[in-house]
């Protein structure tokens, strides 16, 4: 059985609003009213019908989306060597399931900073979903090198022991992000993670 890391890095902001359109109280509210009917002609439901049209439609946070992935595409090539131009190029191609390139431009920026952990967090996610749990297993330990018990990169190596089949040394990791910060949300998935240890052991 696999479970997943938790990541947590910095989501565009495009990607924060297709979110809040698709998953909305007020988008499934639309879905709802379609779904009954006519509304009752009173002022309260006036107002969420005029609130209502101003929500784009699907069609248009796709194309805002491509847009948006151009417009970052020519500030990129326009200025190749700017590594925050660089990052928000491959962040945008890594939400568009364009790994292959997004990862072509994270090595880019590690060439010019090999310390940058963001971007190494972001090439382990990449790494894991693609199943090369090995290259993902290195970038973890690098991290670890340059942020000593860093606990999110502790928390993924507990997750890649796990995945390997090493559940001792997943244990490990996990029991040590409870240690350095025991009410913190990494320690909370770790506990969970840890108790479905425990369940697959019964």
């Amino acid at each position: 059985m696999k479970f997943k890391p938790v990541y947590v890095y910095i989501v565009l902001l495009l990607a924060f609003i297709v979110s809040l359109m698709i998953f909305s109280p007020r988008a499934k509210q639309k879905a709802e009213i379609s779904a009954h009917g006519q509304m009752p002609d009173d002022e309260f439901h006036r107002s969420i019908t005029s609130e209502n049209k101003n929500i784009p439609s699907k069609e248009n946070v796709a194309k805002e989306a491509i847009e948006k992935l151009n417009q970052l595409k020519d500030d990129y090539e326009k200025n190749p060597n700017d590594t925050l131009k660089t990052r928000l190029y491959a962040d945008m191609l890594m939400l568009s399931h364009q790994e292959e390139k997004a990862i072509e431009l994270y090595e880019k920026i590690l060439n010019v900073d090999k310390n940058r952990v963001d971007i190494l967090l972001h090439l382990n996610y990449l790494y894991f979903n693609k199943g090369e749990i090995d290259k993902a297993e290195n970038i973890t330990m690098q991290i670890l090198k340059i942020k000593k018990n860093f606990p999110l990169a502790l928390y993924n190596m507990g997750v890649i022991s796990q995945v390997k089949g090493d559940t001792k040394k997943a244990r490990f990791y996990w029991n040590e992000v409870i240690k350095i910060e025991p009410n913190g949300k990494l320690a909370k998935n770790a506990k969970m993670m840890l108790d479905n240890l425990e369940k697959i052991k019964k």
